[in-house]
C-alpha cells in the first residue's frame, strides 16, 4: 500500500516560467508520496492563468486524483497538472525541471523541493580511513568527516590534501544535490589499470548548510573496485531502499491519506 501526505508549508513559494513568475503562493502545500521526492502544490488561485493553459483531457494519478495537463501558453510544452478531484483537488503541481526557477522565500532551490524532515550531518572524526581502488591506496586520512544523511548510506569524505590526485582525473560529470550543492566528479586513472569512470566526487562550493564539505572528496563505495577501511576494518558495501525519498511518511501526527497501489 502506498501513502500520500499533504502538509502546509510556511514558506512563500514562487515559480518562474519563460522569465515570468507564473505562481506566487503563501499557502502552498508540500506533497509526499511513496517513492517520490517531495513536491510543492500551489492553489489554483495563486497561478497566473494568462501564462499557462489547461488541457481538456482527464487523467488520473492513483495517489492524488484526477487531473488535467497544464501547458506553457508560449511553447505549448507540458509543464504540470491541475487536480480536479481527490486529496489534491484544485491544487497545481508544476514539473520542477520544466520550470525556469523555483524560490522558497527569496532563495532559489534546485532539483526538487526541500524535505523539512531530512537532514545532513557532517561530523568531524579522528578515525583512520583508507580508500583503495583496485587494491591501490588513493586516499588515507586521520581527519575524515562522516556524512550522515537521512535515509542514505553514511559516506566518508576525505580532505583533498590526503587524496592522491596523481591517480585522479577530472570528469565532465556534475551532479546536483538539493541539500549539498553541485558536485564535480573524478575518474580514477591508476598506473597499469583501466580507467574507472566517475568513481569520486567533491563539492567545491557546497550550499551554506553543508559548508563543512568544502575541499573534501568522497569515493563511490558501491563500486566493485572501491574498498573503504575504517580503523583497518573493511566496510560493507552501502545499501538503501527507495523509501528514503520521503522519510516523513512514517510519522502519523499529520494529515495522512492512504491510497491503494
Amino acid at each position: 500500500m502506498h501513502q500520500t501526505r499533504i502538509d502546509h508549508t510556511p514558506r512563500r513559494i514562487r515559480v518562474r516560467l519563460d522569465n515570468t513568475i507564473v505562481a506566487d503562493s503563501i499557502t502552498a502545500r508540500l506533497i509526499y508520496a511513496t517513492g517520490r521526492h517531495p513536491e510543492y502544490a500551489i492553489g489554483a488561485t495563486d497561478v497566473d492563468w494568462n501564462r499557462v493553459e489547461v488541457g481538456d483531457a482527464d487523467h488520473r494519478d492513483e495517489l492524488l486524483g484526477e487531473y488535467r495537463t497544464i501547458r506553457s501558453a508560449g511553447s505549448g510544452e507540458p509543464v504540470g497538472r491541475i487536480y480536479t478531484s481527490g486529496p489534491a483537488d484544485q491544487l497545481v503541481q508544476f514539473d520542477f525541471a520544466a520550470m525556469d526557477a523555483w524560490f522558497e522565500e527569496d532563495e532559489q532551490i534546485w532539483v526538487h523541493a526541500r524535505d523539512p524532515f531530512r537532514r545532513v550531518d557532517v561530523l568531524e572524526s579522528s578515525r583512520h580511513v583508507e580508500v583503495t581502488v583496485d587494491g591501490l591506496v588513493v586516499a588515507a586520512t586521520d581527519r575524515p568527516r562522516l556524512v550522515a544523511e537521512t535515509g542514505l548510506p553514511a559516506r566518508w569524505y576525505i580532505p583533498s590534501a590526503d587524496v592522491d590526485f596523481s591517480m585522479l582525473a577530472p570528469s565532465d560529470t556534475e551532479s546536483t544535490c538539493q541539500y549539498k550543492g553541485i558536485a564535480a566528479w573524478f575518474h580514477v586513472d591508476a598506473p597499469g589499470h583501466d580507467r574507472l569512470a566517475d568513481v569520486a566526487w567533491g563539492y567545491e562550493q557546497p550550499v551554506v548548510d553543508a559548508s563543512k564539505l568544502t575541499g573534501l572528496v568522497a569515493f563511490y563505495a558501491e563500486h566493485a573496485s572501491v574498498e573503504t577501511y575504517v580503523a583497518g576494518i573493511a566496510q560493507p558495501k552501502p545499501e538503501f531502499e527507495v523509501g528514503w525519498l520521503n522519510p516523513s511518511l512514517g510519522l502519523d501526527n499529520l494529515n495522512v491519506v492512504l491510497a491503494p497501489v
